[in-house]
């Protein structure tokens, strides 16, 4: 019997995990949000992330304006405020920069309505982006048209109230130049609630995205969630959502009709061009007093296990070379374990690191190293009764300056 259960831990892992009561969650597994701080301040509305290719560059709303901030060996700098050719003195929201730098798109008030899409180009002759240019009447409406993902210059998503506050999907011709509705997604779930934001993976496989569904009965209400819906090329569309495992809870005031909430909203995700890294603003409260000011901050996520249970490897490519080789993280022994575990991993040169244990749903369990790690190989050990753990699929991670990689461990009592 034992086997058995053994076996199906390991094969289904975290389809284990509860129904939600409104989406399912989705059977990929994200880390425990991390609060990038050098670009989330107290008291001021953060939001809106989107990056370069490479993701050493972030544009992102901070309250009425567009900023950006670059990481330098490893550390996001204070963030810069873009020049009058893009604020220009007007409010401006949701800011997206195509991953190759040269174009941003933000929504602003004015032209066909009263929020339109406009698009800056970055011109290099004068090192700074040109004056926005309305992205014209096909896209615009007389309502309001505020956030536009790009998958390409000639291929676009745009969230409009035009399309019941939903996505809609745009290619431009190429002869006469001008945009062309492809869909709108009216008949699709994605547009069952509000939508806020949307990214999707270079291999348009995945498609992320922020939703609030009106449903005010106490055991469902909910701010705005981060979901996830897969390519179905049986129907040559978007399936159905999924839930995010790292959404946060809202506080509810129910002497109010509608509830009156208060945080819990994750909203606006970036996904990376390799669909492992989830950027996303969120007004969270995570146990820090002088953040309960309910405004939006930047968070990221890393993949743990994708959609097909498998755990993720990452690392990053630098100077044309990949570090697969500077570092192993071994599998734990032994595994299935009770209660007590080895871990073993190595490095080929000294390394900013952490050794980090993970549940199933992506919430931090035990940081085990946190330092300067010296090379050679090391061996740690876990004692899962220390942490008062039920049995189940655990995830440790090794994290670098330049890698990440996972293992599944089984913890049985």
């Amino acid at each position: 019997m034992l086997i058995i259960i053994l076996i199906f831990l390991e094969v289904t892992g975290v389809q284990l995990l509860a129904q939600d009561d409104l989406y399912p969650l989705a059977p990929e597994v994200w880390s425990e949000p991390i609060r990038i701080e050098a670009v989330s301040k107290i008291y001021s509305w953060d939001d809106s992330p989107s990056l370069t290719k490479n993701l050493d560059t972030m544009y992102f709303e901070d309250n009425t304006s567009v900023v950006m901030s670059v990481k330098v060996d490893g550390v996001w700098q204070e963030p810069v405020k873009l020049s009058s050719n893009v604020n220009d003195g007007a409010v401006i929201r949701h800011p997206m920069i195509s991953r190759d730098g040269k174009r941003l798109y933000t929504s602003a008030w004015g032209g066909y309505g009263s929020w339109d899409l406009w698009l800056n180009i970055w011109n290099p002759a004068i090192n700074d982006w040109n004056k926005p240019v309305n992205m014209g009447p096909v896209i615009n409406s007389s309502t309001m048209d505020y956030y536009l993902y790009e998958i390409s210059p000639d291929s676009i998503y745009t969230i409009t109230y035009q399309w019941a506050s939903g996505p809609a999907f745009y290619v431009r011709d190429s002869l006469s130049g001008e945009w062309k509705l492809v869909d709108n997604f009216l008949y699709n779930p994605i547009t069952a609630g509000n939508v806020e934001g949307l990214s999707i993976t270079v291999d348009k496989k995945k498609l992320y995205y922020a939703t609030r569904l009106w449903n005010w009965s106490d055991s469902e209400i909910r701010n705005f969630e981060l979901c996830v819906c897969y390519w179905d090329s049986s129907k040559n569309n978007w399936g159905d959502p999924y839930f995010l495992n790292i959404n946060s809870k809202c506080i509810i005031d129910s002497s109010y009709y509608p509830p009156l909430i208060y945080g819990g909203g994750d909203m606006n995700p970036w996904i990376s061009a390799d669909g492992r890294t989830l950027f996303f603003s969120s007004d969270r409260y995570d146990g820090q007093i002088k953040r309960r000011d309910y405004k939006n901050d930047i968070y990221y996520s890393k993949l743990l296990i994708n959609e097909h249970g498998d755990t993720i490897t990452t690392f990053k490519e630098e100077n044309g070379r990949y570090y697969a080789k500077t570092f192993k993280l071994y599998q734990n022994y032994p595994n299935p374990f009770n209660s007590r575990t080895t871990i073993e991993y190595e490095l080929e040169v000294a390394e900013n690191i952490r050794l980090i244990v993970y549940d199933v749903r992506g919430s931090l369990v035990a940081t085990l190293v946190k330092k300067r790690e010296s090379p050679g190989r090391h061996r740690v050990y876990f004692d899962a009764s220390y942490y008062h753990l039920a049995s189940g699929l655990y995830i440790v991670a090794l994290q670098g300056e330049r890698f990440n990689q996972f293992k599944k461990m089984i913890y049985v009592k």
